[in-house]
């Protein structure tokens, strides 16, 4: 296993590579810790991503709670636009569950 890298090691080039793609991520925002990374992508906006390094409260569907250490793991919410085509939901969170 490799070295787990701190979070001021890798934000500046997280945020600026996130920039550079083409899409529709408008804000990036990584924090070291914070409540609820769904509450700031919802906050800042549509096209907002945020990442953490530690989140207190986060939350998921159904209402399912937890709570990560800041040693395993990814915390992140991306904030999209309202869709009536599910099918899309399902198709970002398979490719995401791939990478």
């Amino acid at each position: 296993m490799s070295a787990v890298i701190p979070l001021h090691a890798w934000a500046d080039r997280l945020e600026a590579l996130c920039l550079s793609l083409p899409g529709s991520i408008e804000t990036v925002r990584v924090v070291s810790e914070l409540d609820s990374t769904q509450d700031l992508a919802r906050s800042c906006g549509v096209g907002s991503l945020v990442t953490a390094g530690r989140q207190r409260a986060g939350r998921g569907q159904r209402g399912n709670e937890w709570a990560d250490t800041g040693e395993d793991g990814l915390a992140f919410s991306l904030a999209l636009a309202a869709t009536d085509r599910p099918e899309q939901s399902l198709f970002l969170a398979t490719a995401l569950a791939g990478a």
